[in-house]
């Protein structure tokens, strides 16, 4: 059986088609009131927006709070131009309608993913989908799923899928049988986490709000583990910051305000640090500033709902005296890390408020001063990768900004730093790609700063160096061949001078 998963339907649902920026609108009515799925989408190459509306069932609001928290759907709102309420509610029947008929597409794909003569079972699957009857078909899954549980430990994941793609049978029919199956999901394999994020989904749209809460929070605590393990896997970062946006949704519909920022302000902190790592992913990138954007908005409007302006400033007071505690702490003990940490936590926190309120010269002010403990750090311990990472990081930022401002000695300086960091990271850990990818790209920043230094040897150098990083993270998958082609036309240009 094919591997198939829920994530596919997700994807799908409620899907128009696509926009310029590559996502999702639905055009819904301004109403009186916002309702519990009015939630603002991300930044970048999608709309902030939100939904003001009266007519959403929890269903969809589900559907459309997953779709927003993963960035693949917004919503566009025109104040000026009303809607009337009976076309929306037409227009929601028929992408219900349209669902129903994904489910069974896809179940008709999985039952003929393998060959019926090696599966039988699989014709009856098939034939059951072709008749219309999907619950027939979920139930032939969930038997499968029952069979495939009891082969043995080695087979929970797969069991796992199997009742997902369960669930996903039942979904538009029975919430309560979906959120079951999705449940099932969860007990073949408590360490799926696609499973934990569809049994959060699947509460919610049998109205099991508690339960949700605590799928969702067993989902986030379950992506944390995987970002710390496996920190180029995406997923790992995209449940994260999924989990903590219905995470707050919760803790909001709860009235508790300052929850739900923590549990942003926690999951952009901590995405903006691992966008730092890894600066030249762009999807960990846009996560970083979607969770940064959420963060915001509840900051400015207590809500990740339709809401009017408010004022913030004693809360960012109350971070800055956070800092000035921290600072306090910190001095008084520059031997202790977990002081030195909790400074840095307290400058993260406090830049991130100023940045989304739109002080970036406060923010960048904070980044500087957060410069000597990161040395500091970095210099105490040189087997942290964490420090290292970090100093890298702030070493690369200061280059770009002198390469920005002319200052091309100061900016090779500071890309020199970067370098003997990047190549020290990449050196002790070859297999991860976020080190390959800084590597090179530090190489390619050194460069440019050598020719703006008219150093041609330099930057032809620095450009070669870059060719064979660039090469070597071909060769393990990650495609670069649109920077490789750019540098060897850089090279060839600079030869040929």
């Amino acid at each position: 059986m094919s591997g198939w998963g829920a994530g596919l339907l997700l994807t799908l649902m409620l899907a128009e088609p696509a926009t310029a920026a590559g996502t999702t609108s639905v055009q819904t009515a301004t109403a009186s009131g916002a309702c519990s799925a009015a939630i603002n989408a991300g930044v970048g190459a999608h709309v902030i927006s939100t939904i003001n509306c009266t007519a959403l069932d929890t269903k969809t609001k589900a559907a459309v709070a997953k779709l927003i928290a993963q960035g693949r759907l917004s919503e566009r709102v025109d104040r000026h131009q009303s809607q009337d309420i009976a076309r929306l509610q037409a227009q929601l029947e028929e992408e219900h309608r349209e669902r129903e008929k994904l489910t069974q597409t896809v179940a008709l794909l999985l039952a003929r993913s393998e060959a019926p003569a090696a599966n039988p079972e699989d014709s009856r699957i098939a034939a059951l989908v072709q008749q219309g009857d999907a619950v027939g078909a979920a139930a032939l899954i969930q038997a499968r799923a029952d069979r495939t549980l009891q082969a043995g430990q080695q087979q929970q994941r797969e069991a796992s899928k199997l009742y997902l793609q369960q669930a996903d049978l039942l979904g538009t029919r029975d919430a309560k049988l979906a959120l079951a199956a999705a449940e099932k999901a969860v007990a073949a394999d408590p360490t799926n986490i696609s499973a934990l994020s569809d049994a959060a989904y699947r509460a919610i749209g049998a109205n099991e709000k508690e339960r949700a809460l605590d799928y969702a929070q067993r989902e986030h605590d379950a992506a944390r583990a995987l970002m710390r393990a496996a920190p180029d896997d995406i997923l790992g970062h995209d449940s994260f910051y999924e989990s903590a946006f219905f995470i707050a949704i919760g803790r909001l519909e709860k009235g508790d305000e300052a929850g739900a920022l923590a549990s942003l302000r926690d999951a952009a902190t901590t995405l903006a640090r691992a966008a730092e790592m890894d600066p030249f992913n762009s999807t960990l990138g846009e996560l970083a500033e979607n969770a940064a954007t959420s963060f915001g908005r509840i900051l400015q409007t207590g809500s990740l709902f339709l809401a009017a302006p408010r004022p913030y400033d004693r809360t960012i007071q109350a971070w800055r005296d956070a800092v000035r505690t921290a600072q306090t702490q910190a001095q008084a003990a520059p031997a202790d890390e977990a002081r030195q940490r909790a400074l840095l936590d307290a400058y993260d926190t406090l830049a991130l408020a100023l940045q989304v309120t739109g002080d970036e010269a406060g923010a960048a002010s904070l980044r500087h001063d957060a410069l000597p403990v990161v040395e500091a750090l970095a210099q105490r311990r040189p087997d942290a990768i964490e420090w290292q990472a970090r100093l890298w990081w702030d070493n690369f930022l200061q280059g770009s900004e002198a390469l920005r401002r002319g200052s091309a000695a100061e900016a090779r300086a500071a890309f020199a730093k970067a370098l003997a960091l990047a190549d020290r990271l990449a050196r002790a850990d070859p297999a991860r790609k976020a080190w390959q990818r800084n590597l090179a790209y530090s190489h390619d920043y050194a460069a440019q700063a050598a020719e703006a230094d008219q150093d041609k040897a330099g930057a032809i150098r620095e450009y070669a160096a870059e060719e064979v990083a660039l090469q070597g993270l071909i060769a393990g998958g990650d495609d670069q061949s649109e920077k490789l082609s750019a540098v060897r036309a850089a090279l060839a240009r600079l030869r040929g001078q």
